[in-house]
């Protein structure tokens, strides 16, 4: 599971070599970086200091903003099965498997509308708070946003819980975690 990657690398971060900070990315994504050589992208990073440290997740598709990211490459092996790839309109990557995002533009859409138009099921919704990861409330995934951003959780085509309600009709407020309790 060796890489071998020279082009741009800034520094190696990883023993394999298959972790790198990568230079010259404005407007390139990791999966283009890795593509190139022809391999498949793990993940994707945005750097603190110009080094290995890293600032906040991306997912592999994102188009960087800045000069230098850190890319993760494979040997052409498909992300975890449990992983996700959401890219589309994502302002932030909200945990570690990339499942749960922060989406802007979701005025008058739900996170299930969202998930589902990337071909996955929805796990979970909320109201964000600052502009940001944290949890303002909890939505349903049907719920029709208000607002411009919204946390959505998507799952790989499995249906949420059974124990979870998805009521939406009428629904100002979701009270509780598994969505039964609402006003």
């Amino acid at each position: 599971g060796r890489c071998d990657l020279r082009e741009d690398v800034q520094q190696v971060c990883s023993a394999d070599g298959c972790r790198v900070l990568v230079d010259d990315m404005k407007k390139r994504s990791c999966k283009e970086y890795c593509g190139k050589q022809g391999l498949g992208c793990s993940g994707a990073w945005d750097e603190k200091d110009n080094d290995c440290e890293v600032k906040r997740e991306l997912t592999c598709e994102a188009e960087s903003s800045s000069d230098d990211v850190i890319c993760e490459c494979t040997a052409g092996a498909p992300p975890p099965s449990g992983r996700c790839n959401l890219h589309e309109d994502v302002e932030e990557v909200c945990s570690a498997d990339g499942c749960r995002v922060l989406v802007d533009d979701m005025k008058k859409r739900s996170c299930k509308e969202y998930c589902g138009k990337q071909g996955l099921g929805c796990s979970g919704a909320w109201d964000e708070k600052d502009d940001g990861c944290e949890v303002k409330r909890e939505l349903t995934c049907e719920t029709e946003s208000r607002s411009h951003d919204v946390i959505c959780e998507c799952t790989a085509g499995a249906p949420p819980p059974s124990g979870r309600c998805n009521l939406h009709e009428d629904v100002e407020e979701v009270c509780s975690a598994d969505g039964c309790r609402v006003l």
